[in-house]
């Protein structure tokens, strides 16, 4: 899976792994929750990195696959 490293930076703000000072970052979250239809996380999914993983309010929430997770 090649991602650019906009996308990459999303998928560990989703982790919570997004620290450059944390020498063995450790992912304490796995969700992001975002308008309906965000272009870049429907970008993200269609690549298989993030799936939706439903809507409460006005958000969508999507959580990164394992490839997400390896990328």
């Amino acid at each position: 899976m090649n991602l650019t490293a906009e996308q990459l930076d999303t998928l560990r703000h989703m982790l919570g792994i997004n620290t450059p000072t944390d020498a063995q970052p450790k992912p304490y979250r796995n969700y992001a929750a975002v308008n309906p239809g965000d272009a870049h996380y429907v970008e993200l999914a269609a690549l298989g990195a993030v799936e939706l993983g439903g809507h409460s309010g006005s958000y969508d929430y999507y959580h990164c696959t394992e490839a997400g997770k390896l990328a």
